[in-house]
Protein backbone atom coordinates (compact mmCIF):
# COMPACT_ATOMS: atom_id res chain seq x y z
CA UNK A 1 0.00 0.00 0.00
CA UNK A 2 2.82 2.44 0.88
CA UNK A 3 4.60 1.65 -2.37
CA UNK A 4 1.44 2.38 -4.39
CA UNK A 5 0.99 5.73 -2.59
CA UNK A 6 4.62 6.63 -3.23
CA UNK A 7 4.24 5.83 -6.94
CA UNK A 8 1.03 7.88 -7.09
CA UNK A 9 2.71 10.78 -5.28
CA UNK A 10 5.70 10.84 -7.64
CA UNK A 11 3.44 10.51 -10.66
CA UNK A 12 1.42 13.54 -9.55
CA UNK A 13 4.59 15.50 -8.80
CA UNK A 14 5.97 14.65 -12.26
CA UNK A 15 2.72 15.68 -13.96
CA UNK A 16 2.63 18.96 -12.04
CA UNK A 17 6.28 19.62 -12.92
CA UNK A 18 5.57 18.98 -16.62
CA UNK A 19 2.59 21.34 -16.60
CA UNK A 20 4.67 24.05 -14.92
CA UNK A 21 7.50 23.49 -17.40
CA UNK A 22 5.15 23.84 -20.37
CA UNK A 23 3.69 27.03 -18.88
CA UNK A 24 7.17 28.43 -18.30
CA UNK A 25 8.21 27.58 -21.87
CA UNK A 26 5.15 29.33 -23.33
CA UNK A 27 6.34 32.61 -21.83
CA UNK A 28 9.95 32.20 -23.02
CA UNK A 29 10.90 34.49 -25.95
CA UNK A 30 12.86 31.73 -27.71
CA UNK A 31 9.82 29.41 -27.74
CA UNK A 32 7.52 32.26 -28.78
CA UNK A 33 9.80 33.13 -31.72
CA UNK A 34 9.90 29.50 -32.82
CA UNK A 35 6.10 29.14 -32.53
CA UNK A 36 5.53 32.42 -34.43
CA UNK A 37 7.82 31.33 -37.27
CA UNK A 38 6.27 27.85 -37.42
CA UNK A 39 2.69 29.19 -37.44
CA UNK A 40 3.43 31.86 -40.05
CA UNK A 41 5.08 29.30 -42.32
CA UNK A 42 2.00 27.04 -42.15
CA UNK A 43 -0.42 29.96 -42.70
CA UNK A 44 1.62 31.23 -45.66
CA UNK A 45 1.61 27.77 -47.24
CA UNK A 46 -2.11 27.23 -46.77
CA UNK A 47 -3.36 30.69 -47.84
CA UNK A 48 -0.95 31.65 -50.61
CA UNK A 49 -0.43 34.99 -48.89
CA UNK A 50 2.78 36.19 -47.31
CA UNK A 51 2.38 37.11 -43.67
CA UNK A 52 5.33 38.24 -41.59
CA UNK A 53 5.83 39.61 -38.09
CA UNK A 54 9.02 40.80 -36.49
CA UNK A 55 7.99 40.22 -32.90
CA UNK A 56 5.23 38.33 -31.12
CA UNK A 57 5.20 38.20 -27.34
CA UNK A 58 2.81 36.57 -24.92
CA UNK A 59 2.88 37.81 -21.34
CA UNK A 60 1.08 36.52 -18.29
CA UNK A 61 -1.77 35.81 -18.14
CA UNK A 62 -2.86 36.11 -21.79
CA UNK A 63 -1.67 39.45 -23.17
CA UNK A 64 -0.36 39.37 -26.73
CA UNK A 65 1.86 41.98 -28.36
CA UNK A 66 2.55 41.98 -32.08
CA UNK A 67 5.07 44.31 -33.74
CA UNK A 68 5.80 45.09 -37.37
CA UNK A 69 3.41 42.70 -39.10
CA UNK A 70 2.78 42.73 -42.84
CA UNK A 71 0.16 40.86 -44.89
CA UNK A 72 0.77 40.60 -48.64
CA UNK A 73 -1.88 38.95 -50.79
CA UNK A 74 -1.17 36.30 -53.42
CA UNK A 75 -0.95 38.95 -56.17
CA UNK A 76 1.88 40.68 -54.32
CA UNK A 77 -0.11 43.69 -53.08
CA UNK A 78 0.41 44.77 -49.47
CA UNK A 79 -2.96 44.55 -47.73
CA UNK A 80 -2.14 45.32 -44.09
CA UNK A 81 0.82 46.80 -42.26
CA UNK A 82 0.67 46.89 -38.46
CA UNK A 83 3.24 48.79 -36.44
CA UNK A 84 2.02 47.44 -33.13
CA UNK A 85 -1.00 45.57 -31.80
CA UNK A 86 -1.76 44.75 -28.16
CA UNK A 87 -4.51 42.31 -27.24
CA UNK A 88 -5.57 41.53 -23.69
CA UNK A 89 -7.56 38.30 -23.39
CA UNK A 90 -9.11 36.53 -20.44
CA UNK A 91 -7.27 33.39 -19.37
CA UNK A 92 -10.05 31.17 -17.96
CA UNK A 93 -12.29 31.21 -21.05
CA UNK A 94 -9.18 30.61 -23.18
CA UNK A 95 -8.48 27.39 -21.28
CA UNK A 96 -11.97 26.23 -22.23
CA UNK A 97 -11.42 27.02 -25.92
CA UNK A 98 -13.27 30.37 -25.87
CA UNK A 99 -11.58 33.64 -26.72
CA UNK A 100 -12.78 36.62 -24.68
CA UNK A 101 -10.90 39.82 -25.44
CA UNK A 102 -10.90 42.73 -22.99
CA UNK A 103 -8.82 45.29 -24.89
CA UNK A 104 -7.36 45.73 -28.35
CA UNK A 105 -4.99 48.60 -29.15
CA UNK A 106 -3.29 49.17 -32.50
CA UNK A 107 -0.73 51.73 -33.66
CA UNK A 108 0.45 52.70 -37.13
CA UNK A 109 -1.92 50.51 -39.13
CA UNK A 110 -2.34 50.82 -42.86
CA UNK A 111 -4.98 48.81 -44.73
CA UNK A 112 -5.44 48.72 -48.48
CA UNK A 113 -7.97 46.77 -50.51
CA UNK A 114 -7.78 46.94 -54.27
CA UNK A 115 -9.85 44.57 -56.34
CA UNK A 116 -9.06 44.86 -60.06
CA UNK A 117 -12.32 43.16 -61.05
CA UNK A 118 -14.49 45.77 -59.30
CA UNK A 119 -14.64 49.49 -58.65
CA UNK A 120 -13.88 48.96 -54.96
CA UNK A 121 -10.75 50.63 -53.68
CA UNK A 122 -10.43 51.12 -49.95
CA UNK A 123 -7.54 52.62 -48.01
CA UNK A 124 -7.33 53.29 -44.28
CA UNK A 125 -4.53 54.60 -42.14
CA UNK A 126 -4.85 54.55 -38.36
CA UNK A 127 -2.25 56.15 -36.12
CA UNK A 128 -3.71 54.81 -32.87
CA UNK A 129 -6.94 53.12 -31.83
CA UNK A 130 -8.11 51.22 -28.75
CA UNK A 131 -11.27 49.23 -28.17
CA UNK A 132 -12.28 47.98 -24.71
CA UNK A 133 -15.10 45.67 -23.75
Amino acid sequence: MNKALAILKWTLVALLAMVLLVLALIYTPFVQDWAKDFALEKVNQSTGMTISADKLRITFPADIQLQDAVVVDAAGDTMVVVGRADVSARLLPLLGGDIKVDDVCVENVRYRLNKPDSALYLTAQVEQACVSS
